[in-house]
């Protein structure tokens, strides 16, 4: 157990950041309805955030290259294919 939260010391880092009371509150009701501190509930929602982030920019990065690669139709193939089926 000793060696658990020293390794959690050796690999942490402390963040300190401003918010509104009733935001603090809402977090300490929640960490107390899961039997959880502040700091466990706070790690959780950033572990989410960064996540989604990484996700989110992943599909944009990929999708800002995708059409430089070729798999896009040609305007001119879109409005042959329009014009054909009119």
């Amino acid at each position: 157990m000793i060696n658990e939260e020293k390794n959690r010391a050796r690999n942490s880092s402390r963040i300190t950041f401003i918010t509104k009371m009733n935001k603090r509150q809402r977090l300490s009701e929640i960490a107390g309805a899961y039997g959880k501190n502040i700091s466990s509930v706070i790690n959780e929602v950033l572990d989410h955030y960064i996540e989604l982030h990484k996700w989110q920019l992943k599909h944009i990065t990929r999708g800002v290259k995708e059409p430089g690669s070729g798999k896009f139709v040609k305007e001119k193939e879109v409005e042959d294919f329009f014009k054909s089926h009119t």
